[in-house]
This record gives C-alpha cells, sequence and structure tokens, in this order.
C-alpha cells in the first residue's frame, strides 16, 4: 500500500496513490425472512393482506483513509519532499517540501488494518389491500402498510462522550451519547390509486393514484454511528502549519500510533434522538389511448416529495465563532467546538426534496415482427443533500456549500434528467420453414448529461469549516471583487483576464456574476447515441425439437462507430477553475480556462463497443 497524494500545481490536479475508501472494504449481510399473504375475494372486492418478517445480521469492515491522504500545493513541494540529494524530474531534492494537509484514519481494534464492526436488526411489517370494482369499468385500489425496525445492537458506550458540548446549526447546545440507535417507531403508509377504462373496451384509460411509501435507508449508514472513538483514532491537519508535523513518508503506517490506547483525536458520528426511516410521498396520473392505425400514445406526471430523508450535520462545528467574509459568506474563525474530535457527524432527517416528471410516448405494432417507439421526458429533481458517501464524513464535505454546512439548501439534483427523448425500433423476419429468424434492434437516447459545480480547488478552506473541498466560488462582477495573487506563469492582470472572459463566455456564470454559484447549477450539453444490436436464431438443427440457436452482435454507441465525433459525452473542463490559496487570496491558470466551459468527455461511454454473444436455448 501506498498513501494517496493530491498535488494541486497552477491549476492542474494529479492523484496517485491508494484510494482512501478502497483498502479492505467488505460488508457482508445475512438475512432470515418470513413472509405470509393471504388473498379473498368477497364479491366487488379482492383483499390482500399479509405479513413479513426479516431479521437482518450486518458485518461490515472498512476505516476510511487508512494509508493517509497527503495533500501539496505545488510539483515543486512533493518533489522536494524527497530525501536531501534524490535526483527528481525538477532537479536535486532540497528535502524541504512539506504537505499544506495530511490527514489519516486508523483502527485501535488489535491485529486489523481496517475496523470489524457488527449490527443486527428486525424488520416487521403488516399491510393490506384492496381491489375493489364498482363498476366494469372502473377499478380502485386502496392499502395500508405499517412497517417497524428495530435495532438489537448498540453502539459502545464511550464515557467521555456525555461532558462534551455540541452544537445544533444555529449554535444551540446540544449533548449526545454513543449507544444511540434509531427508536422503535411504527411508519403507515397508505396509498390509493385508480384505473378507468373510459369507454369499455380499453381504447381510453385514466389512471393514477398518490400514496405515502417507505424505503430502507441502506443500513451502512446507521453503521456509521458506531464509529465511537473507541474503535478508531483519525489525524486531520487541514492548514499548512498543522500538516508540516507530518513530511511526506511512503510507509501508510508512519503516524499511525503504536501504544494501542485510545486515540486523542477522533472522530465521533451520532443518529439523531428522533432519527426516522426515510419515506417518500408519490403522485401519479395518466392517459393511455388507441388512435386510428393502432397507435397508442400515452402521458404520465410523477411528482415525489421526500418525507424524513437522510442527511448528515457536524455537531462540532462552533457556530458562535461564526463571522461574515468579504465576499457575504459565513466564515469560521474557530471551527472546532471540541478541538480533539475532528467531526461529529449526526444522522437526521429533512423533508426538503422533490421531483417532477412528465412523460409523453407513442408506439405502433405494425405486425407481431415489427414495433416502433418513441418517448419524451421532461424532469426536474431538486435535493437538500445527495448522499455520496457511504462514509460520515465523506457524505458531509461532500456537498457544497456557501457557509454553513449544517443548513442544507435545496438545489438541483445530481441526477436531474431535465429533457430526454427515447426512440427504438424492432423488426424480425423468419424464413427456412421457421428453422432461421434474424432480427434488428436499433436504440436511440438524446438528453441533456445531467449538472455540474463550479467549487473552489486547492487547501484554502474558504469558509474555515476545516474542509478544503466544499466552497462554492463567488463569481467576480470585476477585479475588485477577487484578491488574486500573480504566479509563477501569469500576472495578476492575466490571470483576471482569462477568468474574465472564461465567465462571460459561460452562459450560467455570466448570468451569476456578483453572486455565488449553485450546487448543480451547471446544466451540461445534449448527447445523441445510437444503439444496434443484431441477432441470428438457428432452431432444430441438432435435434428435432425445437431447440434455438441464437448468435448475437451488440454494437454500443454505433453513432461513435460511424463518426468519431459523433456519440461524444461532454464534460466539464475544469470543476475548480479558481485554486484558494488561502481564505481570502485566490490564483486561476489562463492556459485552463482557455479551454472553455466544456470538453469532450474521452471515457468508455463516448466509445463504440462491440459485443458478440452465443446462447443455447433446450424447448
Amino acid at each position: 500500500m501506498f498513501p494517496q497524494v493530491i498535488i494541486n500545481d497552477n491549476g492542474n490536479t494529479y492523484t496517485f496513490g491508494t484510494n482512501n475508501a478502497a483498502r479492505g472494504n467488505r460488508v457482508d449481510q445475512k438475512i432470515f425472512q418470513i413472509q405470509n399473504d393471504v388473498t379473498i375475494n368477497l364479491g366487488k372486492h379482492k383483499i390482500s393482506t399479509g405479513i413479513s418478517y426479516q431479521l437482518i445480521d450486518l458485518l461490515n469492515e472498512f476505516t476510511f483513509n487508512p494509508q493517509g491522504t497527503f495533500i501539496f500545493n505545488s510539483l515543486p513541494s512533493f518533489y522536494n519532499s524527497s530525501p536531501i540529494g534524490t535526483i527528481t524530474p525538477l532537479g536535486v531534492s532540497s528535502g524541504s517540501g512539506l504537505p499544506t494537509a495530511y490527514s489519516l484514519g486508523y483502527t485501535l481494534q488489535p491485529g486489523r488494518t481496517v475496523t470489524l464492526d457488527k449490527a443486527k436488526f428486525v424488520q416487521f411489517g403488516v399491510y393490506m389491500q384492496d381491489e375493489f370494482f364498482p363498476t366494469e369499468k372502473l377499478k380502485i385500489t386502496a392499502g395500508v402498510r405499517a412497517d417497524v425496525t428495530a435495532f438489537l445492537t448498540n453502539p459502545q458506550n464511550n464515557p467521555a462522550v456525555p461532558g462534551y458540548n455540541f452544537q445544533n446549526a444555529i449554535g444551540e447546545l446540544e449533548k449526545y451519547n454513543t449507544t444511540n440507535t434509531p427508536r422503535t417507531t411504527v411508519l403507515i403508509s397508505p396509498r390509493v390509486g385508480f384505473n378507468w377504462d373510459i369507454k369499455g373496451d380499453r381504447t381510453l384509460q385514466l389512471r393514477g393514484g398518490s400514496g405515502i411509501f417507505s424505503g430502507n435507508i441502506p443500513f451502512v449508514y446507521i453503521k456509521t454511528g458506531f464509529i465511537n472513538g473507541l474503535n478508531e483514532g483519525a489525524i486531520n491537519a487541514p492548514t499548512a502549519a498543522q500538516a508540516a508535523a507530518y513530511p511526506f513518508n511512503p510507509d501508510p503506517r508512519a503516524y499511525i500510533p503504536t501504544d494501542g490506547k485510545m486515540a486523542a483525536n477522533y472522530e465521533l458520528n451520532f443518529i439523531a434522538p428522533n432519527f426516522k426511516l426515510p419515506q417518500t410521498f408519490r403522485s401519479t396520473l395518466g392517459l393511455d389511448a388507441k388512435l386510428p392505425g393502432n397507435i397508442i400514445a400515452s402521458i404520465e406526471a410523477v411528482y415525489s416529495s421526500d418525507i424524513n430523508a437522510p442527511y448528515y450535520r457536524n455537531a462540532n462545528l462552533n457556530y458562535n465563532t461564526s463571522t461574515t467574509s468579504p465576499d457575504g459568506r459565513l466564515k469560521y474563525t474557530s471551527a472546532r467546538i471540541n478541538p480533539n474530535i475532528t467531526g461529529a457527524y449526526v444522522l437526521d432527517n429533512i423533508s426538503k426534496g422533490s421531483q417532477f416528471f412528465l412523460t409523453e410516448s407513442i408506439s405502433k405494432q405494425f405486425s407481431k415482427d415489427f414495433a416502433v417507439s418513441l418517448s419524451y421526458t421532461y424532469g426536474e429533481s431538486k435535493d437538500v443533500y445527495p448522499l455520496r458517501s457511504t462514509i460520515a464524513s465523506g457524505a458531509f464535505n461532500a456537498i457544497q456549500v456557501v457557509g454553513n454546512p449544517n443548513v442544507p439548501v435545496k438545489n438541483y439534483s445530481d441526477y436531474d434528467l431535465r429533457h430526454r427523448i427515447v426512440g427504438s425500433l424492432n423488426y424480425r423476419i423468419s424464413y427456412a420453414k421457421d428453422k432461421m429468424a434474424s432480427s434488428i434492434g436499433i436504440f436511440f437516447e438524446g438528453a441533456q448529461q445531467g449538472r455540474g459545480t463550479y467549487a473552489y480547488g486547492g487547501t484554502g478552506n474558504v469558509n474555515q469549516d476545516g474542509s478544503n473541498a466544499n466552497d462554492l466560488i463567488f463569481v467576480p462582477q470585476n477585479q475588485s471583487q477577487i484578491n488574486l495573487v500573480a504566479s509563477s506563469t501569469a500576472t495578476v492582470e492575466q490571470q483576471w483576464d482569462a477568468l474574465d472572459r472564461f465567465i462571460s463566455n459561460s452562459k450560467y456564470l455570466k448570468n451569476r456574476r456578483g453572486q455565488f454559484a449553485e450546487r448543480n447549477g451547471i446544466l451540461l450539453p445534449w448527447y445523441y447515441q445510437a444503439d444496434i444490436k443484431f441477432s441470428q436464431d438457428f432452431s432444430g438443427l441438432l435435434l428435432k425439437n425445437k431447440n434455438t440457436l441464437q448468435v448475437t452482435v451488440d454494437i454500443i454507441n454505433f453513432t461513435n462507430l460511424i463518426n468519431k465525433n459523433w456519440g461524444v459525452y461532454n464534460t466539464i473542463a475544469n470543476t475548480t477553475p479558481i485554486t484558494a490559496l488561502s481564505a481570502t487570496t485566490f490564483q486561476v491558470n489562463p492556459v485552463l480556462l482557455q479551454r472553455g466551459e466544456f470538453i469532450q468527455d474521452n471515457g468508455l461511454n463516448s466509445r463504440y463497443r462491440i459485443q458478440v454473444g452465443v446462447r443455447y436455448s433446450f424447448n
């Protein structure tokens, strides 16, 4: 194993070494389930009821960043971290290079490289549904479900924790202990739906429904509550002054304490006393029509909103020491309430996310062997807290914010769809007395590629909350609104000219001058791609019965096979266009900004692929 190294050099970022979430990561679940369903027909009512019981035994081996991560602010500083006299690509090392940040997580469990946690819980559900047919044309379905989750394992008690003071998002006092798990509460999920065959001949049908649906949060998030200072320690040196105590060492174990004692500095993970498992309200309304020419047309609207969605906040952030920075964002003057606690992450609930989708589709079955379809979907998804990591600290620090990271802000979701067009064509022909058949299928998709965010690069930690990667950029109206510092390759004037031009040429940023960028504020360009599938069937060739040998050829991104410039995805050229050297000083790289806002993504999705398959079916 080798530490992870991140080098920020003049707008470029170089990353190598062991991924900080890869070492020894294992999740194992054993599930015992009993379920019994009963259906009773009572005249116009079809009643279904049942119970479900699950016993889940969860085992998780994981420690985040067990090999350590070094961050350097330039290539020379990294090369000069080598022993004095070492020959490097930039010359002979002076031995004086130091990281500007260092972090490490380590287990306190003897004989292990990562922490092992076990948890056991039960889920019990009772449900009932009634399908009611008041007329031959109308079916109404109504039901209700009740779910209970009980945790049979509690985290260890850390006796030091009740003596610590913590805060909520606005600085009010909170107290915690490390033994909390979610309370055993009953989640009620009612729902009702209908299907109305308006003419009675299935040529015009109106359908819809509304309800509350309960879902399982991945229980690895609950498992984070077992990180309590007794089983893991952490080193977090986010500033150059602190990181100077940890010069680069290629040995991942170099800074792990060897005395086996409880760590002086550690992370805590709590579960809010009133935390509930997530639910979603969803409502749908659709109309299906059979048009002349055997054409089927549909339109459907779906609206969803979050109930008790999970999110993390850091109860060790000292809101009462916050102030306002020159650009107007909240900034901490002393981030940690308890200096030895690297973070106290609370799993809590919030109910602000929403999603809306409208889909229109049309299809025609010309014959049993020939069909086409076309659909268009408009979508808008917003959330306040996408869980981008199963690690509490990772999930918290991955949310780009302005100022207070404990106050989630509703913005576009990572999965905001916006516009999507999908078409398909399928044709099959049989011959040789049905012993052979050839098929072709074409699938086309055109859609906007998603969203992106502009945040500061570097280790400036602009809001001084201890995280270098979560600060949304301020988009300057003019040069007086950004404190640029000359670099070895560009003067302040050259940097401003490049940044001003970049902002003016960005459809998004030019409308945000004098304001902060938003999380997922950038809408990526459209992409277009077609896939083709050929299949050839040979039936009854080996035996008298109709066994079938099928050979298939899939050409994924056939558009790129035709033309290398087609079927290509675009990505944001630089999601960190401004480098924060400190909380108030910045640099940009004019060469990188000259590339523009979007560049071609040369990954696998932008390349054609051919897959050949053979299948033999016994009939």
